[in-house]
C-alpha cells in the first residue's frame, strides 16, 4: 500500500483543498523518501553487485530527473518564483535567486550520478567511495534546501502573496502535474520510497 505521501492527495489532511504550498511542501515530503531510500543504499554498496548497484542508481537517477526538475522544480521556477518577482522580490539576487542557484546544483549532481550509472567498467574501491560522496552530497544538498523552503520562503510566500494569487497557482500545478506525468512518476517512486525513521536534517541557514 502507498504511502499518503505517494498517493498524489489533492486535499489537505483536515479535508479541506489542497493549497499551492501544501502541494509543494507534499512533494518535499516524497523526495526526503526517496533520498532515505537513498542513504541506505549507498551505505550498502558492497552487499550487491556492481550491475545490481549500476541499475539501482539508474533508477534512483531516472526518478530525480524526472521529477524533481520538471514536476517540482519547474512549478517553483515558472510560478512561485515568478509570483514573487511580480510581488516585488528582486530576481537576480536574494532568496528567488539563491534557490534557482541550488536547482542547477541540484541538476549538475543528478546528471554526475546518470554519468556514474552508465559507467561499464567494474567498480574498484575509490569509484564506490566518489559515488558515494555524489550521493551523500546530493541528499545534503536538497535536504537543505528542503529546509530553507519548508521553513523560509514558503512562510514568506504565503505572507507576501495575495490568496488569488495562490489559489491561482494550484490550477498551474495540476496542469504542470498532467503534462509531466506525476501520476505515473509517483508510482515509481513506491518502489524506492523509504519510510521513516529517515527525515530531513534541521539545519538552520
Amino acid at each position: 500500500m502507498l504511502t499518503p505521501v505517494l498517493e498524489g492527495r489533492v486535499a489537505s489532511p483536515n479535508g479541506s483543498p489542497m493549497n499551492a504550498i501544501e502541494h509543494l511542501m507534499e512533494e518535499h515530503r516524497t523526495l526526503e523518501g526517496i533520498l532515505g531510500a537513498m542513504e541506505t543504499w549507498a551505505e550498502s554498496l558492497d552487499a550487491r553487485t556492481d550491475g545490481e548497484n549500476g541499475r539501482q542508481l539508474g533508477f534512483f537517477a531516472t526518478f530525480l530527473r524526472d521529477y524533481v526538475d520538471p514536476v517540482h522544480h519547474q512549478k517553483e521556477e515558472r510560478v512561485l518564483f515568478e509570483a514573487l518577482i511580480e510581488h516585488g522580490f528582486p530576481r537576480d539576487i536574494g532568496p528567488v535567486a539563491a534557490m534557482r542557484r541550488e536547482h542547477d546544483e541540484c541538476r549538475a549532481l543528478v546528471r554526475r550520478m546518470t554519468s556514474l550509472a552508465g559507467s561499464a567498467h567494474e567498480w574498484t574501491a575509490d569509484d564506490k567511495e566518489s559515488l558515494r560522496g555524489v550521493v551523500f552530497g546530493y541528499i545534503e544538498h536538497l535536504s537543505h534546501h528542503i529546509f530553507k523552503e519548508d521553513n523560509v520562503l514558503y512562510p514568506v510566500a504565503v505572507s507576501q502573496l495575495p490568496a488569488e494569487r495562490l489559489a491561482r497557482m494550484v490550477v498551474e500545478f495540476e496542469a504542470m502535474d498532467a503534462a509531466a506525468g506525476r501520476a505515473s512518476l509517483l508510482a515509481q517512486a513506491a518502489s524506492l520510497w523509504q519510510p521513516p525513521p529517515y527525515s530531513a536534517p534541521a539545519h538552520a541557514l
